[in-house]
């Protein structure tokens, strides 16, 4: 199975194995152990590198810079205990630390270019299925760029190393 398949697939099954392990633990008698949605991973990894559960140096430095400052959105806090794990890894902020659309709903932390496209060492998102939308520089307001989002089925999310298609 190819890599992109893979990771397609265990984003598929995690709403699966939420529900099971939220059902087996709710029936379990008193001498079973408690499971976890990790339990019932078939075609995810146990591998935090792999899995999305660790983040870059790049990211975790952004993440502790707009902490300190209070800037840090709140769609960007479920990250934060990663960041807290890895803050010894945390090197300088690059220099362009943070996207943010006018409306706040879009960020991406750490960005890098690659050609006209935008790859987000950490993307989060509240509110918007899908469609383009302005983003801008934290500290310079006046550069601009447009990005498609990709499309999601939940209203909320997160996610790590995403590239992002410019126009």
């Amino acid at each position: 199975m190819r890599t992109q398949q893979r990771e397609a697939a265990a984003r598929a099954e995690r709403p699966i194995a939420q529900l099971t392990a939220l059902l087996f633990n709710i029936n379990r008698g008193k001498d079973a152990k408690v499971l976890t949605e990790r339990d019932w991973w078939i075609y995810g990894t146990l591998d935090p590198e792999a899995s999305g559960e660790s983040l870059s140096p790049a990211v975790v430095a952004v993440m502790l810079a707009l902490r300190a400052e209070r800037k840090l959105p709140d769609q960007l806090l479920a990250a934060w205990h990663l960041a807290q794990a890895q803050a010894d890894t945390a090197g300088r902020p690059p220099d362009c630390r943070a996207l943010r659309s006018d409306c706040g709903r879009f960020w991406v932390l750490a960005p890098t270019w690659e050609g006209v496209n935008i790859r987000g060492g950490l993307v989060g998102c509240h509110g918007l299925n899908t469609g383009t939308i302005t983003v801008r520089d934290l500290d310079r307001q006046l550069l601009t760029w447009i990005v498609k989002v990709p499309p999601r089925s939940h209203g909320g999310w997160i996610e790590s190393d995403l590239l992002l298609a410019g126009t």
